[in-house]
């Protein structure tokens, strides 16, 4: 390769390494300084992504042995990572030191109930949290029962092989409400919440976040919270939710939107949430049943 040559490609390299410095500058910028709204919250809330294509953009610099712009790059990862791991976990669950566990079995957009308890069944799950798309009949069967008898089968319900001491349903506006179960696990009074925020709009983020946190410390037991959380844990209304409450995310990010086991392009809406010493042993996808449904999630937790 001539030397005229050689010099136009690294200008090319240098230029296209600029321009992307640039741009994760002006993404930082966006990030830590830009006020929440409703037009800087479109760009927060593809954080992780931004993260991703940093990363990779790092590789290549030190690839090419760019190692200044490299430096650079490094600097902006650092920071977006502190900012990201200080309301969740990137990559990995969080291990827990208990010995019993407990097994959850999620999903949302369910059509048809049956199907969902027989998988539950087959992976020895205690509590299901079901969120309909539609009203739901014929919902417990011998393993399983519906402890809640006022349940709304048409939003949220939770179907618990483990006797309820109590249960109920929270409602936050006309459209959204989280089902939750008080059971005896571990020799200690646990409530467990389902969430499906997948339908909250903007403008009801903090008053939703804001009333979860009011109901969250009222409660003197444990509490464990699974489900759709709407938006991602770095978004400051539910960053302040996790802030008040002292709950802490258990999961690592979890890239799907419910129709697909993976979607890059997804933000990390599903969650575990709990006190500081739960654990998360396991996330595992189950068989979609329905095409119109949303994947179940399996969650086993560790007390």
């Amino acid at each position: 390769m001539g030397y005229l040559s050689q010099k136009k490609r690294q200008e090319r390299r240098t230029a296209v390494l600029n321009v992307a410095i640039l741009l994760i500058l002006l993404f930082t910028i966006i990030v830590i300084f830009a006020p929440q709204n409703v037009f800087f919250s479109h760009f927060i809330k593809w954080q992780f992504q931004y993260y991703i294509i940093t990363l990779i953009i790092f590789v290549y610099s030190m690839c090419i042995k760019y190692f200044i712009h490299s430096g650079i790059i490094l600097f902006f990862i650092i920071i977006n990572s502190v900012i990201l791991s200080s309301s969740s976990n990137i990559f990995f669950n969080t291990s827990g030191q208990g010995t019993e566990e407990i097994r959850i079995v999620y999903q949302n957009k369910v059509s048809q109930i049956k199907p969902l308890i027989v998988q539950a069944d087959k992976k020895q799950a205690d509590i299901i949290a079901v969120n309909p798309i539609k009203n739901l009949n014929n919902v417990v069967d011998d393993n399983y029962r519906l402890f809640h008898e006022d349940a709304d089968l048409g939003k949220s319900f939770i179907l618990s092989g483990i006797p309820a001491i109590r249960s109920g349903t929270i409602h936050f506006s006309s459209t959204l409400s989280a089902s939750y179960i008080v059971i005896q696990k571990a020799e200690r009074e646990i409530m467990i919440i389902n969430i499906d925020f997948s339908k909250m709009r903007e403008e009801e983020q903090k008053s939703v976040f804001k009333n979860l946190s009011e109901f969250v410390l009222e409660q003197n037991i444990p509490i464990i919270m699974v489900g759709d959380f709407g938006i991602s844990s770095w978004q400051s209304n539910f960053n302040k939710f996790l802030e008040e409450t002292g709950m802490k995310v258990k999961n690592r990010f979890i890239l799907s939107d419910g129709k697909y086991k993976f979607n890059p392009l997804a933000h990390p809406t599903y969650n575990v949430l709990g006190y500081k010493a739960l654990g998360l042993k396991k996330v595992e996808f189950l068989t979609r049943k329905e095409k119109n449904s949303n994947y179940p999630l399996l969650f086993q937790i560790i007390l």
